[in-house]
């Protein structure tokens, strides 16, 4: 019985240490420290934006410096009007390696507002 409880006391910190002490490569997470570049998928992230605020230009740069390897930007907006598309269009520039898209959705509302 001594033992039984033992194990479930330790067992956490053992855990824990282990996850603590795990590998890690500067710069990168322990996910993606262990893959080759070209392993690792594609991933493309989606943001919709709609009139941006004060900090939209530091927001989206924070996505651009993702040390993810292999992703593409796509920015969903309504019209080419948006305040936000000229923001957008400078932080594209500043990243050239990174594929950027910019999807004008159009001002027509679907049947579910939440889509």
């Amino acid at each position: 019985m001594l033992l039984f409880w033992m194990v479930l006391v330790l067992a956490p910190f053992l855990l824990l240490s282990l996850y603590a002490t795990g590998p890690r490569v500067v710069g990168r997470s322990h996910r993606t420290a262990n893959k080759e570049e070209g392993d690792l998928p594609r991933v493309s992230v989606l943001k919709p934006v709609k009139c941006p605020d004060d900090a939209f230009a530091e927001n989206i740069d924070s996505f651009y410096r993702s040390d993810y390897p292999n992703f593409e930007m796509i920015f969903a907006v309504e019209t080419q009007d948006d305040p936000a598309v000229p923001i957008i269009r400078v932080a594209a520039a500043r990243y050239p390696h990174i594929h950027t898209v910019i999807l004008y959705t159009g001002t027509d509302k679907p049947l579910n507002p939440k889509v």
